[in-house]
C-alpha cells in the first residue's frame, strides 16, 4: 500500500505535520526524521550512528514533503520544494504565523548552536515576507 500510495518505503521517522503547503484544498504530508534511512536501528552493524558534530549536526534523517493527488496518492515534492536538511528533527508542526496565507513549517532540531525564535527575528530587523508590507502599504495608503 505505501509504494502505491506514493509514500517512502522505509524512513526513520519520528515527526510529521499534516498541511497544505500549496493552498490547493487538500492536506498534503511532510515526515522527518531523527535518525539516517539507512540504518536498521534494530539490527545495527556498529555503533557509528551519531551525530557528526553537536552543534552543526546535518547527518540525521530525512525529509519528505508528500502532495496530496486527491485520490489516495502522493507525489515527493521535496526536491522540488529545495529541502535538502539532514538535520536530526524531533518534532515538525505547521500553521500560518506570518499571516501569508500559507502555512509555515516548523522543525524542532536536536544539535543546534543557537535557537532564534520569531521574536528574536522582528527585533533583530530581520526580513518578513514581502506580499504581507505590500499589502500593510496599500492599507495605509487607502
Amino acid at each position: 500500500m505505501t509504494e502505491t500510495a506514493g509514500l517512502p518505503k522505509w524512513v526513520n521517522a519520528n515527526a510529521a505535520a499534516w498541511l497544505d503547503y500549496d493552498n490547493d484544498g487538500k492536506v498534503d504530508l511532510f515526515i522527518a526524521g531523527y535518525w539516517r534511512d539507512d540504518l536498521d536501528l534494530w539490527h545495527l552493524k556498529d555503533t557509528k550512528v551519531m551525530p557528526e558534530s553537536f552543534e552543526y549536526a546535518n547527518n540525521g534523517g530525512g525529509k519528505y514533503l508528500l502532495h496530496n493527488n486527491g485520490n489516495g496518492t502522493f507525489t515527493d515534492v521535496t526536491a522540488k520544494m529545495g529541502i535538502k536538511s539532514g538535520r536530526w528533527t524531533l518534532a515538525a508542526a505547521a500553521a500560518d504565523l506570518r499571516g501569508t496565507g500559507y502555512p509555515d513549517l516548523f522543525l524542532a532540531n536536536d544539535y543546534v548552536r543557537r535557537l532564534r525564535t520569531l521574536r528574536q527575528r522582528r527585533r533583530q530587523g530581520l526580513p518578513r515576507d514581502r506580499r504581507r508590507r505590500r499589502c500593510r502599504r496599500r492599507t495605509r495608503a487607502a
